[in-house]
C-alpha cells in the first residue's frame, strides 16, 4: 500500500493512512449461493474476493471533493448501513446482469473483505461494483452510492481472482457525528407522511428459502423507492402470501407500485432480488398508480411479475470515453520512452502523482507505453466511473520516465469546463475530448 500525501484545504491528509487499517476484517459477510442456499444465477464458475471501503469526502470553498479519514469525521465510528458488492455484465440489449453477489451487514471504518461466487458470465467481461446502503434501511436506492474496481475483468469457468479491491465514497455528514450503525434488520422509510395509505396483499409465486420482502413506491422514472415497508412471507404450498400498507403524502401522482423478496436471503433488497409489481389476477402489470387524496386499498403485489428484474432505475456505473491528443503535434513530440495515463480521480488534483497511486486514488485509468503512442496523434480511452457524481478527469504525460506525473513542465490535460478536471458523469455514457499541453 502506497502512503500519499494529499493537499486538502492547504494541509497534507495522509490518505490510506494507519487511521484507515485497510487490511479488511472479520465483519459478517452474506453471499449468494452460500449462506442462502441458493445455487445461483446459472453454472458456479469461480471466485472474486477483495476489500471493500467506505471513504468519505468533504467539499472545499470551490466545491471541489477532498479526502477525509472516518477518525477524522466520525471519530472512528461507522454510522452507515450494509455494503452490497456484486460481479456484473452488461448488453446493449437489456440491464446489467449479475452474477453473484456479497452483502457486509456491519462494515467497518477500515475496509472489509468479501469473497464473490460468480455464476453464469459466458466469458464476458466482469465490473465489480459495490453500492452502500447509506441510510441503514436494508434496500438498495437507486441513490445509494456506489464505487467499482478499476477495470474490467476477464472472466472464464475455474477463475479465481483476489485483492479485487473497490471503494465506495460518500459525502461526509455532519449529522452522524457520534452514531455507530449497528444492523438490526431492513426498516421501513420514506417521506414520513400519513396523509393516506397504499394497501394490499402480497402473492409470491415461488417463494424460495425467502422470509421478508419490501413493498414500495418508486417514482415513474424508476428512481426511489419514495415510500416503502418490509413484510413477512408466509408460506402457502412453493409460494407465499403476506400483506403491506405503506404511508403516503397525498397528490403524489403517478408512481410504480412494486415489491420484492429477499431470495438470496442475504438480508438486503438488492437488483439481484426477485422483484414484483401491483398485478391483475393473470399477472399483469398495472402501473403506474395515481396516488392522490383517497387510500388505495386491495393493491395486490404479484412476485415476480414479468422476468423479476429490479423496476429500479439502477445505473451503478457508466462509460466515460474520448480521446487523447497532443494540443499541437503529434505523440512522436514527446520525449523518446514517454507513457500517457488518462484517469478519473476520486478527488481533486493539487500535487505531483506517483503513477502507483491510480490503482487506489482513481475509478478506472489507461496506461499507453511508448509504443502505443509513436506515430500517432490521437488515442481512445474508456473508463468505467459511478454514475450521477464527480469524478476529476486528468491525461498527464510523464516525459521524464520517473513515475511521477503532473510535474512542473510536463504535459497534462483537464476534462470538464472547469480547468481542474472536474467532470459529472451523469447516467448514461459520455465523451471528452483531452488534449495534452505544458503546464509550468
Amino acid at each position: 500500500m502506497i502512503l500519499l500525501a494529499l493537499m486538502a484545504c492547504q494541509t497534507f491528509v495522509d490518505f490510506y493512512s494507519s487511521d484507515t487499517d485497510l487490511g479488511g476484517s472479520d465483519t459478517q459477510v452474506s453471499e449468494t449461493g452460500q449462506d442462502s442456499g441458493e445455487s445461483g444465477p446459472g453454472p458456479l464458475e469461480g471466485r472474486i474476493s477483495g476489500t471493500v471501503t467506505v471513504e468519505l469526502y468533504v467539499e472545499n470553498e470551490d466545491g471541489e471533493r477532498e479526502f477525509i479519514t472516518m477518525k477524522e469525521a466520525y471519530d472512528g465510528l461507522y454510522p452507515y448501513g450494509p455494503v452490497f458488492v456484486t460481479a456484473t455484465t452488461s448488453s446493449e440489449e437489456g440491464p446489467l446482469q449479475h452474477h453473484g453477489s456479497a452483502v457486509i451487514l456491519e462494515p467497518t471504518v477500515g475496509g472489509d473483505a468479501y469473497t464473490l461466487d460468480v455464476y453464469g458470465t459466458e466469458g464476458a467481461p466482469i465490473t465489480v461494483y459495490g453500492a452502500l446502503d447509506v441510510d441503514g434501511d436494508g434496500t438498495i436506492h437507486s441513490a445509494d452510492p456506489t464505487g467499482l474496481h478499476p477495470h474490467e475483468l476477464d472472466f472464464e469457468t475455474g477463475t479465481v481472482l483476489t485483492d479485487i479491491d473497490l471503494s465506495i465514497v460518500v459525502a461526509y455528514d455532519p449529522e452522524l457525528v457520534g452514531q455507530q450503525q449497528e444492523w438490526q434488520g431492513g426498516q421501513d422509510g420514506g417521506q414520513g407522511c400519513t396523509d393516506l395509505i397504499v394497501q394490499g396483499p402480497v402473492d409470491v409465486l415461488n417463494r424460495g428459502d425467502a422470509t421478508r420482502g419490501v413493498a414500495m413506491l418508486v417514482d415513474s422514472n424508476g428512481s426511489g423507492p419514495v415510500d416503502w415497508v418490509w413484510f413477512d412471507v408466509s408460506p402457502k404450498g412453493e409460494g407465499g402470501v403476506s400483506e403491506y400498507t405503506i404511508p403516503a403524502c397525498a397528490n403524489l401522482g403517478e408512481l410504480l407500485l412494486v415489491g420484492a423478496i429477499d431470495s438470496n436471503g442475504n438480508e438486503v433488497i438488492d437488483p439481484e432480488d426477485t422483484w414484483g409489481a401491483v398485478a391483475d389476477l393473470e399477472g399483469s402489470d398495472l402501473n403506474p398508480v395515481r396516488v392522490g387524496t383517497q387510500d388505495l386499498l386491495d393493491q395486490r403485489i404479484q412476485i415476480p411479475t414479468g422476468d423479476g428484474s429490479s423496476p429500479l432505475d439502477l445505473v451503478p456505473f457508466v462509460r466515460l470515453g474520448g480521446t487523447v491528443s497532443m494540443q499541437k503535434g503529434s505523440f512522436d513530440d514527446l520525449e523518446v520512452g514517454s507513457t500517457v495515463y488518462v484517469a478519473a480521480l476520486k478527488y481533486r488534483l493539487g500535487f505531483d502523482l506517483n503513477i502507483n497511486s491510480f490503482e487506489t486514488l482513481a475509478y478506472d485509468y489507461q496506461m499507453y507505453e511508448w509504443p502505443d503512442l509513436t506515430g500517432k496523434s490521437v488515442v481512445d480511452f474508456s473508463l468505467g466511473v459511478p454514475a450521477d457524481t464527480v469524478v476529476y478527469l486528468w491525461a498527464f504525460a510523464d516525459e521524464d520516465l520517473d513515475g511521477i506525473v503532473n510535474e512542473s513542465g510536463e504535459r497534462v490535460a483537464p476534462g470538464g469546463a472547469d480547468g481542474e478536471g472536474t467532470y459529472s458523469t451523469g447516467s448514461s455514457d459520455t465523451n471528452q475530448n483531452l488534449q495534452l499541453a505544458t503546464v509550468e
